[in-house]
């Protein structure tokens, strides 16, 4: 093999892709279509296999890169090149001045979950390492920890490299869902704490410089790990613990699995002042509040809302729709984007396609739960046998894509009864779509406070109590199921004060229906057409629609909700956990307060029992 070839290498102008154009104009780089970490690695990857020449890359001075993780992300590539290809590839730097590679650093966070799956958690982890970028607050450089599962990463890895964003994905054994560990049910919070702490630091994560974020510890999926939280917490790590859902959130299986293994005095919030919670809206902030979580170790961490890329053209998505999911060409298209699980509230979506003249109602996904499919499949079945505008599973693979399916909309709709954080309430506007549907005011009102308009929302859809016959005794049979399971006592004053304000007036509301009786009122408007006027919407006070709302509205959550934004949010709640004193973990104040917050038999609907 012939000489070193030399290449001194230019610092660049601060920029990514300025000092990779002044590294591809030094070296003469063939290649590099796109100034992106990805494209630079596979450049130079074939660049240096294919010379016949080493290569010594010579930096008099170190490249003016802005993002310190910039600098990391780079050396760790020439160093994977000089490993691929012995005595091919050589770099210096000047003295004393080598940046760590960005592997080589303590991660700023070292991010949990249960698993890396398709779902909402999943997308808010990859959001959250895109957040921190967007500011280049911090190394991009994080450790995702998980029981093993993540058939949905792929997704979003591409993305995160492009970014620059380094995120190792060590398996911690135990940690995924206890149903899938049948034969091991036996809590061992001590043997989990272990194994996590052992992943830490074989990343390199330190207490000092590393936050433990973990998301959803108490939603009752693995009985260990609320203690195991508790152990590593005394040994002095930070901890920002994520709350998505509540188990005592009418999830009565989730939360007989907690206090079935760990007993009803079990410490599934603890309390240390290294130990901070975050939560996505204003009504669960109230909730820790009444714990007792004090309001320095609290923080609003509401998602972030990523851009929209353009979507396809509007007629040639509609025609595909139709062909593919027989929508009426004529017809408006009421996109419903969601997996379709119980709490999403499918027969008002039904009875919306009924009520709203000459549309259409498409839901785009069908769940992957049996026991959510079970009735996700029934209202298909039901909506066919009546030729029912609604089509079901718009967006799997029979049907067309998520974008083609917003593409095709003349609006988004919304019927669910429950939300954590209330996407759809979000990413409609940046789809250019209204929003038509169902409020629901706990989720809504931090998007209203923010500035954001929904005037095409009611608060309830009423029809006549005549027409629910035997809501009574079902609402009653419901009320008595759900206070058994979460083992607590009868109360007939509470029962009565519930089923009288769901009654007020002889009317009902469709939400509060079970589906047996969802299904009798929407044969009785299909059968008589004159009955859809006796179906009163109730609207919310946020006023009537305007010229202008959908633009305002994307605006808005452009600035409140961008990546940026919300990478500003978790930095500060970072810096606050980081800087906060190790002290004793003890439980919660109020340790009943979650679970008294969430029985109120008013906020009951029985499509969630």
């Amino acid at each position: 093999m012939s000489d070193v070839r030399v290449v001194d290498i230019p610092p660049g102008d601060g920029t990514k892709a300025g000092f990779l154009r002044s590294f591809a104009d030094a070296v003469g780089l063939p290649g590099l279509h796109a100034y992106n970490w990805d494209a630079f690695a596979d450049a130079l990857s074939a660049y240096v296999a294919d010379v016949d020449r080493p290569l010594e890359l010579n930096h008099r001075e170190m490249p003016r890169l802005h993002s310190e993780g910039d600098l990391g992300v780079y050396v760790d590539v020439l160093t994977d090149l000089a490993n691929q290809f012995p005595g091919h590839l050589a770099s210096r730097f000047p003295e004393k001045a080598t940046p760590p590679p960005a592997d080589r650093c303590p991660p700023a966070a070292a991010i949990a979950h249960y698993h890396l799956n398709r779902g909402g958690v999943t997308r808010v982890v990859a959001n959250h390492l895109l957040a921190l970028r967007a500011n280049q607050i911090n190394p991009p450089w994080a450790v995702l920890l998980t029981g093993g599962r993540a058939e949905a990463w792929s997704e979003f890895e591409h993305t995160l490299e492009h970014e620059g964003v380094r995120a190792a994905r060590p398996t911690v054994a135990g940690f995924d869902y206890d149903s899938l560990y049948p034969g091991d049910a036996a809590p061992n919070p001590a043997g989990l704490a272990d194994r996590f702490e052992k992943a830490l630091t074989d990343h390199r994560a330190t207490r000092e410089e590393t936050v433990l974020h973990v998301h959803n510890h108490s939603l009752g999926k693995n009985v260990s790990l609320p203690g195991a939280i508790v152990r590593l917490a005394e040994r002095g790590w930070k901890i920002l613990l994520q709350i998505h859902d509540f188990a005592e959130e009418f999830r009565p299986a989730n939360y007989l699995h907690l206090v079935g293994a760990l007993g009803e005095g079990a410490n599934l919030y603890p309390q240390a002042p290294q130990i901070h919670y975050a939560v996505l809206n204003g009504r669960d902030r109230g909730v820790l509040q009444a714990l007792g979580v004090p309001a320095e170790r609290l923080h609003f961490l509401p998602n972030p809302v990523g851009a929209f890329p353009p979507l396809p053209d509007k007629l040639l998505s509609k025609a595909a729709l139709g062909a593919a999911c027989d929508v009426p060409a004529e017809h408006r298209y009421l996109c419903y984007p969601v997996r379709g699980i119980r709490r999403k509230n499918l027969g008002e979506a039904a009875l919306t396609g009924l009520l709203e003249p000459d549309s259409t109602v498409g839901v785009t996904l069908a769940p992957r739960n049996p026991v959510e499919l079970a009735f996700h499949d029934r209202w298909r079945s039901f909506a066919e046998a009546l030729q029912l505008p609604i089509r079901f599973a718009t967006g799997e693979e029979d049907g067309v894509s998520f974008h083609q399916n917003l593409a095709a909309a003349d609006a988004v709709l919304t019927t669910s009864v429950a939300e954590g954080f209330g996407m759809a309430f979000l990413e409609c506007w940046l789809a250019d779509r209204p929003l038509l549907g169902r409020d629901l005011p706990h989720v809504t009102a931090d998007f209203r406070a923010e500035g954001i308009e929904l005037p095409g929302l009611y608060s309830s859809l009423t029809i006549p109590l005549a027409w629910a016959e035997g809501f009574a005794d079902r609402f009653r049979a419901g009320c008595e199921k759900l206070l058994t399971d979460y083992r607590r006592p009868w109360d007939e004053a509470a029962f009565a004060e519930a089923l009288a304000a769901k009654t007020a007036g002889d009317r009902v509301d469709f939400g509060d229906l079970d589906e047996d009786l969802q299904m009798a009122v929407i044969r009785r408007i299909a059968d008589d057409p004159a009955a859809r006027g006796e179906v009163f919407s109730v609207e919310p006070k946020s006023g009537l629609p305007r010229d202008g709302v959908v633009e305002h509205n994307a605006a808005t959550v452009r600035e409140r909700y961008s990546l940026a934004g919300s990478g500003a949010r978790l930095a500060a709640a970072y810096g606050a956990v980081l800087a906060s004193p190790v002290g004793p973990v003890t439980p919660p104040p109020h340790p009943g307060a979650v679970l008294d917050s969430f029985l109120d038999l008013k906020t009951f609907r029985l499509i969630r029992g």
